[in-house]
């Protein structure tokens, strides 16, 4: 079962294969942001992977729509996945600003 770990506090979730770094911040109840509630519209839930990607599948059609957009703005970086969008698939450590 995937590792999704988040940085600074160290607290740990395993997920199942396939489901998203939202519900694991949920499941290991953790703020996040999410005013469109996960639905993958208002790009809030920006997450930062911290080391290697790997643990993420590749962004979607919707996730790269919406990183596109929040470039466009000026409010995404590489290293950053929308955790409503993001896919894990092997272990993965993240961080946001307000953890």
């Amino acid at each position: 079962m995937p590792r999704v770990t988040f940085l600074p506090s160290g607290k740990r979730f395993d997920l199942r294969r396939g489901g998203t770094i939202f519900r694991a911040v949920l499941r290991a109840r953790l703020p996040i942001a999410r005013s469109c509630r996960g639905t993958g519209v208002c790009g809030l839930c920006q997450v930062r992977v911290v080391g290697s990607a790997d643990g993420l599948a590749p962004p979607g059609e919707p996730e790269r729509a919406l990183s596109a957009r929040r470039r466009a703005e000026g409010g995404a970086r590489d290293d950053e996945r929308f955790a409503c969008l993001a896919v894990v698939v092997g272990d993965v450590a993240v961080t946001t600003t307000y953890w």
